[in-house]
């Protein structure tokens, strides 16, 4: 990891700010997304739908997606979040998701969050205060 002395950030988290959000797969099953502080992008967005789509599309089990948006910044445009619907509700329709769980965040961003959820309509997507009990429901058959 190569840090950079003039304000000790590592090159890798320089990379992962700028393209908006980190994919890891979390237990061998679930796929963790963190989002950082230039996610309030509606490109950003997109192009994580389409990764997410790639790696599942031709996966025999549906997704189990957990979400970060502990660095999330405030986005309050009414756009953007329409933007983030459409996006989220095409892949679900395109792969299926088995649950889909996010979790912490700020007030506003649980609040964005809550209506992102409330508007896509399903029942597999819940928000959640903290990863253990995001995890947790995850995991729950």
């Amino acid at each position: 990891m190569n840090i950079d002395n003039k304000n000790n950030t590592s090159q890798e988290d320089l990379a992962f700010d700028k393209k908006g959000y980190k994919i890891s797969i979390k237990e061998g099953e679930i796929m963790q997304i963190t989002v950082s502080k230039s996610w309030g992008k509606i490109e950003i967005v997109k192009d994580l739908m389409e990764e997410v789509r790639r790696y599942w599309i031709n996966k025999k089990d549906k997704a189990k997606v957990l979400v970060d948006l502990g660095l999330a910044p405030h986005v309050p445009s009414s756009l953007y979040r329409k933007s983030v619907v459409t996006f989220v509700k095409d892949t679900i329709k395109e792969i299926g998701f088995n649950k889909v769980a996010i979790y912490r965040g700020a007030l506003v961003q649980g609040m964005v969050a809550s209506f992102i959820i409330k508007a896509i309509g399903l029942k597999n997507i819940k928000y959640f205060k903290t990863e253990e009990e995001a995890l947790k429901w995850l995991k729950e058959e």
